[in-house]
């Protein structure tokens, strides 16, 4: 296997914007399954260099944000369960 610089990527301005518009906007829809206060801690942490947040942790979330900001604005892409699934 090899390295995945998420620290690196995480502290691009480009990608520092985009994970405030996918976790710490009022409006995504990742706040709408999970604690919101809770994500804003684990994103200041990480700034902040607390030793509790990870790299990984962070960029685990900002994938599953833009995952789910990509099914809200489409939800015809959704796959029905069982759908073209060959035995």
């Amino acid at each position: 296997g090899f390295g995945v610089p998420e620290d690196v990527w995480l502290r691009s301005a480009d990608v520092r914007a985009l994970l405030g518009d996918v976790l710490l906007n009022s409006q995504s829809a990742i706040g709408d399954w999970l604690d919101r206060d809770e994500i804003r801690r684990l994103v200041n942490g990480y700034y902040d260099g607390q030793p509790r947040v990870s790299a990984i942790q962070l960029w685990t979330l900002l994938t599953l944000g833009v995952w789910m900001e990509g099914r809200r604005r489409s939800p015809s892409s959704r796959v029905a369960v069982g759908k073209n699934v060959r035995p």
